[in-house]
């Protein structure tokens, strides 16, 4: 899922969460998306799979939501530390 799909898919899945909570969690996937390096992305990760559980721990989201939220993170994850691992090998 593309990081600019995201917002289309709150209106169903993660209704109670505030602007600011949905801004947050932006801010985290972007941090991850723009990471310099594989360190930064997997501790980034890290944070945001803790940010993911806390919302479902406060019933802010359903396991339809945090499976959303959650692949959404996997996704861009990936592709952040693809694009570095092809980085460094140019570098190399």
């Amino acid at each position: 899922m593309p990081l600019n799909a995201l917002p289309d898919e709150w209106g169903t899945q993660v209704p109670l969460l505030s602007e600011r909570v949905k801004e947050s969690w932006i801010a985290q996937l972007n941090y991850i998306h723009d990471a310099t390096s594989q360190d930064m992305a997997h501790d980034a990760g890290l944070l945001a799979k803790g940010f993911v559980v806390a919302l479902h721990e406060a019933e802010l989201i359903d396991e339809a939501g945090a499976h959303m939220l959650g692949t959404a993170l996997v996704n861009i994850q990936n592709e952040a530390v693809a694009r570095l691992t092809n980085n460094q090998k140019l570098v190399s």
